[in-house]
């Protein structure tokens, strides 16, 4: 299990341990499968599926988990005050739905894949 330097980095800053990564939990969706004529989705509970990902069991001291709750509270405020929370709730969203779209078509995880190996490789060009 490898973890990405932005998450390395975050429980660096935020003293977080990360105890354990030997556990799976699996989220279940219900497939749609589309009408060819009329690109409806028709939902088929019969088919039993789900994505797999890793469980990670973290450490975090009571102050430090509270200090987060506080800076995510903050943020949040700003956010509603700003007007920006909806532009925010929107964001998350799209990126559920667009990972979503990825987990279901491995053509389209295989060009997103592609395109953040280009994005920061031209990134890291500009520096």
């Amino acid at each position: 299990m490898t973890l990405s330097s932005t998450i390395k980095d975050f429980l660096k800053k935020m003293n977080i341990n990360l105890v354990d990564s030997n556990k799976r939990v699996r989220h279940y969706r219900v497939p749609i499968h589309r009408h060819p004529v009329s690109f409806t989705g028709i939902m088929d509970p019969a088919i039993d599926t789900y994505e797999e990902e890793i469980l990670h069991t973290l450490q975090i001291s009571q102050s430090d988990l509270e200090y987060l709750a506080n800076l995510y509270q903050r943020l949040e405020e700003s956010m509603r005050q700003t007007g920006s929370m909806d532009i925010f709730n929107h964001y998350i969203e799209r990126e559920r739905q667009d990972k979503a779209i990825r987990n279901n078509h491995a053509a389209v995880q295989k060009a997103y894949d592609h395109y953040q190996m280009l994005y920061k490789l031209a990134k890291s060009g500009n520096s």
